[in-house]
């Protein structure tokens, strides 16, 4: 069977509400044509596909940072891991607290990158937690506290 599919055929079937091709269409654009790339990709998130509201939080986050985190907590909720790792990221300077809800969640999923930050974040405050994160960080991996 062949796996290629051309554009085209991804355009009707996004245009026939199947998110799975609107998602990749999207990805498809993102560099090329970011325009519409982000109406697919929104057209994939609303229509319930975590990965796409991931992917459009990274499309919008240079420029969009307010509409960027409503589409990267959207994943987040939805299990995206690496959503709420970008999600933590963002809010580092800002808002730890948030920061450091969304960091953990990453980590409990087993985001190494989550953990490390984690580790860097709280090494002045709370010195016991930052060796935590950082020892699992080191592991490759995170497990339930």
């Amino acid at each position: 069977m062949d796996e290629y599919v051309a554009p085209q055929q991804l355009e009707s079937a996004a245009a026939g509400g199947q998110t799975a091709a609107a998602y990749q269409l999207g990805i498809m654009l993102a560099d090329a044509e970011p325009d519409q790339a982000r109406r697919w990709l929104e057209q994939a998130a609303e229509g319930g596909h975590p990965a796409a509201a991931y992917q459009l939080g990274i499309l919008l986050a240079a420029y969009e940072p307010e509409a960027a985190r409503e589409w990267l907590e959207r994943a987040a909720r939805s299990g995206q891991g690496v959503a709420a790792f970008q999600l933590g990221l963002m809010l580092v300077d800002t808002e730890p607290d948030q920061a450091r809800h969304w960091l953990e969640q990453a980590a409990d999923g087993g985001h190494v990158g989550a953990a490390y930050q984690l580790g860097v974040m709280l090494a002045d405050s709370d010195p016991d937690q930052a060796r935590h994160w950082l020892e699992l960080a080191a592991r490759g991996g995170a497990s339930r506290r």
